[in-house]
């Protein structure tokens, strides 16, 4: 009995010895690093659960230092990549290797997450990816791309220029700028708002609602939706500037609100829905506006 006794203690002292350092994995950590960078280089972030946001660095000696600083599990590993003057990192979880049955007592171990601080320059162009990670952007204007599975996108920026894609699955996208220039910003279920003075994109969603707020009017804009409603208002008249809008929707609803006295070449078109134009119709405007759907209602009305 008493040998059966001493065998199960021993026993639980190597199960407790084996699952000890597994369940130190769980317990925070930070680190901070900084990176030389070249002129007009690229700083690319890719993970899986960490959020990531980034700022513009204000200290003139660190104009070719890119700073970070990560806060989260111990178990988060960094690997680097420098090359050209550019910086590349990825955060990935160092615990995927961990035998399933030490994965089992380590009370989420395995889940790589935290938050990623990031201080650049101004002229480097930034990149970031990630899974359920958010990414949050204050006045970084070079942005190539950034990309989300379910987490949120949100810039706040004097200018976005140049923008390759702004993509997520199902988290939203929010973006406060006075100047937007994006190839395409995309979602499936997340909602966009967009607030800027001036807007040149392709934005598209399958079922997120999509809310425009533009200080002037804005060229070559193209909204695209499939059930999602879309609302565009312009809050100034732009006098001449030529400006030209597409709105094309299955089942969501459009809604465009111009200024009083703003008139349109307005071409709209629904199957089944409603229309209310109560905007001038004008072939001679500079705006060019065109509003389709299928079976949703179209509107065109005054501020």
């Amino acid at each position: 009995m008493l040998m059966n006794y001493q065998n199960f203690c021993c026993k639980s002292l190597s199960l407790t010895t084996l699952l000890f350092p597994v369940l130190l994995n769980a317990q925070n950590t930070e680190f901070n690093k900084s990176y030389p960078i070249s002129q007009n280089s690229h700083f690319d972030i890719r993970s899986t659960q960490v959020n990531i946001e980034g700022s513009i660095t204000t200290d003139e000696k660190e104009a070719n230092i890119i700073s970070i600083k990560f806060v989260g599990k111990a178990n988060c590993e960094l690997s680097e990549n420098l090359s050209d003057g550019s910086v590349k990192l990825s955060i990935t979880d160092k615990s995927q290797n961990v035998p399933w049955y030490k994965k089992i007592f380590s009370f989420n171990a395995d889940d790589c997450n935290g938050t990623l601080f990031v201080s650049a320059p101004q002229h480097v162009i930034f990149s970031a990816n990630t899974v359920s990670g958010s990414i949050t952007l204050n006045r970084i204007q070079n942005i190539a791309q950034l990309i989300s599975v379910s987490g949120d996108i949100n810039i706040s920026s004097f200018a976005v220029e140049d923008a390759d894609t702004i993509q997520t699955v199902s988290g939203s996208v929010s973006i406060l700028c006075s100047n937007l220039t994006s190839k395409l910003i995309k979602t499936v279920s997340g909602d966009v708002k967009i607030a800027t003075n001036a807007l040149k994109s392709e934005i598209t969603s399958t079922s997120g609602d999509i809310t425009i707020t533009a200080k002037q009017s804005s060229d070559n804009v193209f909204v695209k939706n499939i059930s999602g409603d879309m609302s565009f208002s312009i809050l100034e008249n732009p006098g001449s500037v030529p400006s030209k809008i597409d709105f094309k929707t299955v089942s969501g609803n459009i809604m465009v609100k111009l200024p009083g006295a703003y008139s349109a070449q307005i071409d709209t078109k629904t199957v089944s829905g409603g229309e209310d134009i109560g905007i001038k119709n004008d072939t001679v405007s500079p705006l060019r506006l065109s509003a389709k759907s299928v079976s949703g209602d179209i509107s065109v009305l005054p501020l």
